[in-house]
Formats: structure tokens, sequence, C-alpha cells
């Protein structure tokens, strides 16, 4: 089981004769706080991650809230129709490439 990445117990539905289901996230997303949650559990899974049973899965829930962050600022800012392609060279914290 995923524990990190849309795990079951997210899952939930308004009418249980439905197969149709949505989770919070996504809600919330819709509904424009999606950057403010995540940033928020960002902050929270780094700052319990030596607290409690195995540390690498709060890293992953952080990394995962972090990335997610990411494409809403990569959504913001991309022009339509723009292709991204992986740089030949590491790229600094701004996403330009690094030349050596």
């Amino acid at each position: 089981m995923n524990t990190i990445d849309h795990p079951p117990h997210y899952q939930a539905s308004l009418d249980p004769s439905s197969d149709r289901t949505f989770e919070a996230i996504s809600v919330i997303e819709a509904w424009g706080h999606g950057e403010s949650f995540a940033i928020g559990n960002v902050l929270k899974y780094l700052c319990r991650y030596k607290k409690k049973g195995d540390p690498l899965e709060d890293l992953k829930k952080a990394k995962f809230y972090l990335d997610w962050v990411i494409s809403l600022r990569q959504k913001e800012t991309t022009p339509k129709g723009a292709v991204f392609r992986k740089p030949d060279h590491p790229v600094d914290i701004n996403g330009r490439e690094i030349i050596d």
C-alpha cells in the first residue's frame, strides 16, 4: 500500500452507493487554498519526522507536498503549450542550468 501518495483511506464519497470518490486535497485545491495547505503540511512533516515511526515516511510526505507546490507554481508561470525538457546540466534552486 502506498502511504505517501493518495492512500486508500483518504478516498471519500458523498454517496455510499456510488463508486465516485474524491480526496480532501482535491477539494482544497479546487477552492484555491492548495498552496497554503501544502506548505503547512511540508512544515508539519519536517518538524515531526524524527518523532514518530519511520522518519523516512514523513520526509517523503513533505517531499510530496513540496512537489505539489512546485507543480502549482509551474502551472501559474508556464505559458500554455510550453514543453519542459530535462536539462542536460544540473539546475540551481531557481531552475537555471549550472554549466561548469
